[in-house]
């Protein structure tokens, strides 16, 4: 009988030790975060490759903090930013000049000198591995923030600017510029397509308790500025998901540049792996022909329409210490950084007014001329 119980504990050790570890999924679920929804799940290349599939496994839940997503790479993909597979069914990783690499017959990549894949890089956007909670806590407070101001329009990089009357009588102006707020709007209008949400959702037990702000018609709506009333569903109130317009992705773009790193780039690679993590692909915003995907195909994106302007910058001078007061076309400094301007369309156009907002960010936070500066100029000829 012990010789039997024996055998039995090395047959059950040696099945646990045939478990492929190589390919790691990123599962979707169906979470209880408002405005997310159940999709499929495609496998990422790890530093093993692995063949693309689906399952329809899903509950799993939203990776944890430890997951090691240092094997998220740059892969060949097409106009839709959906990973192009090879005959084999492999993901195609691509090294830093935009070559196939090659693979063995279990889609892994070889290892050669010159056979390297490209990871790609977060940087701050990492949070969005965070629990949904936090996310969720940072949404809250920018309604929150947008019921206690009068009036709501955008700044020069596309982020949302609320105007506020204190008790003193002085108004002020408060740019919503914290990356995870910024994070959770780009989360929020993906999925929904405005940012409506309902004071009560359901426990789960079908009770209602009360959890959030939302926005009120009544006394919320008329502080929408004519760049922003698109945040708005089209019924009143309504927190029912619509289908993105151009609007929508411009400026989701524009809200994911204020959440990311100011000196960062981002790519069609980042978009993608980041979409799938926030779980933003559902019925209502996916490519008609791959729910795994958000359908990008109808955003057109042209720079002169939204960076047409000038702003107020500080520029040094030839004497150390001192600077002056300019005013700098934004057109002039985007061309210098990110290239003349392009017409674009589908996920490219995406990731060309994501860059651009990115960079006038950066140029803001640069140069900007300081509300509280002094008040003297030195006047250079």
């Amino acid at each position: 009988m012990k010789k039997m119980l024996f055998y039995l504990l090395c047959i059950i050790l040696a099945l646990c030790l045939a478990v492929p570890v190589a390919a790691k999924n990123i599962v979707e679920k169906k979470g209880k975060a408002r405005g997310k929804t159940e999709v499929a799940v495609t496998t990422v290349p790890t530093t093993k490759g692995g063949k693309a599939t689906t399952s329809g496994d899903k509950g799993g839940g939203k990776p944890s903090a430890s997951t090691d997503y240092g094997d998220l790479y740059v892969i060949l993909r097409d106009l839709d930013g959906v990973p192009i597979l090879s005959a084999a069914g492999c993901l195609q990783p691509l090294d830093a000049d935009g070559n196939l690499l090659l693979l063995d017959e279990e889609c892994g990549v070889l290892e050669a000198a010159d056979n390297v894949p490209v990871e790609v890089d977060f940087g701050r956007l990492s949070v969005a591995r965070s629990p949904d909670s936090v996310l969720e806590a940072s949404f809250d407070e920018v309604i929150s923030l947008i019921k206690l101001c009068r009036h709501i329009d955008v700044d020069a990089s596309g982020r949302l600017q609320l105007e506020t009357l204190t008790e003193a009588g002085e108004v002020t102006q408060k740019t919503i510029d914290s990356p995870l707020e910024n994070l959770a709007l780009y989360s929020y209008l993906m999925r929904n397509g405005h940012i409506q949400t309902a004071e009560t959702v359901a426990d789960e037990h079908g009770g209602e308790v009360t959890l959030h702000p939302a926005l009120d018609a009544d006394t919320d709506y008329g502080k929408f500025g004519a760049r922003v009333r698109f945040l708005l569903p089209v019924v009143p109130n309504s927190i029912e998901a619509e289908p993105l317009t151009n609007d929508d992705l411009t400026f989701a773009g524009f809200f994911l540049a204020a959440a990311a790193d100011k000196t960062g780039t981002i790519t069609v690679d980042l978009v993608q792996y980041l979409n799938r993590i926030l779980e933003i692909p559902n019925l209502t915003n996916c490519l008609p022909d791959n729910p795994d995907f958000v359908n990008f195909r109808g955003l057109g994106y042209w720079r002169n329409t939204h960076f047409d302007q000038s702003v107020d910058v500080i520029l040094p001078t030839n004497y150390p210490g001192f600077w002056y007061a300019t005013e700098i076309n934004l057109l002039d400094w985007l061309a210098y950084k990110n290239g003349e301007p392009v017409a674009s369309n589908n996920i490219a156009a995406f990731v060309h007014d994501t860059n651009d907002a990115l960079r006038v960010i950066e140029f803001i936070h640069n140069y900007e001329v300081p509300a509280t500066l002094w008040p003297v100029q030195v006047t250079v000829p």
